[in-house]
């Protein structure tokens, strides 16, 4: 019961910003702003009727999509964050497109890396307390690749703050490096993982 209302309202809150949008929708202009260049420029738009609903139809099919794996998530912090990253998500990138085409003034790159450094500092740091995830997979090597998930992802939380001192470019070389580090760890170890997955089913 609990995890059905908690889907519920996490529906809810994803939908949120469309009720606000419609009740704007005589202030908005034709074509509404959805994507910015590095250097925090317009550069990808869409008509206002799409702008108000695709966005969050889309968060709300990945959601319910995701929903039964995140609620398998052994530790609960970790569990509820998780649930409520993608809703938290989509009304704060929703909520920088209406403002902006509502004329208001919006830092994209700043408050989108404060949003996926804060998401990497979390999950880096409860990551080796929940080995396995959804599988509650517990051998040492399931927990080795944890671990040094945990600490690249914590890392790359942090390079990506102070990559707001410097150059937009350089906060993207920073997220590449770090994205294909985190990836060549989960291939190495792809044959290790998925063994101890069959061996949890």
């Amino acid at each position: 019961m609990k995890n059905n209302m908690q889907r519920v309202v996490g529906n809810i809150v994803i939908l949120t910003p469309v009720i606000v949008g419609l009740a704007l929708y005589q202030q908005l202009p034709n074509r509404v702003a959805i994507h910015f260049n590095v250097e925090e420029q317009a550069n990808g738009f869409m008509d206002r009727n799409l702008a108000i609903v695709v966005l969050p139809f889309i968060a709300l099919v990945i959601y319910n999509l995701l929903f039964s794996y995140f609620k398998q998530i052994s530790i609960l912090f970790l569990k509820e964050f998780m649930l409520w990253l993608i809703p938290i998500f989509s009304v704060v990138i929703q909520g920088l497109i209406l403002t902006f085409a509502l004329g208001g003034q919006i830092q994209v790159r700043l408050t989108v890396i404060w949003l996926v450094a804060l998401i990497f500092l979390v999950i880096g740091n409860y990551l080796p307390k929940s080995v396995g995830l959804a599988t509650k997979n517990q051998n040492e090597i399931s927990k080795s690749v944890a671990r040094k998930l945990g600490y690249l992802m914590v890392t790359m939380s942090l390079a990506l703050l102070i990559s707001l001192c410097f150059n937009p470019y350089i906060t993207i070389i920073i997220l590449g490096v770090f994205v294909v580090l985190i990836l060549s760890v989960l291939v190495a170890n792809f044959r290790y993982l998925s063994k101890g997955c069959k061996n949890d089913v």
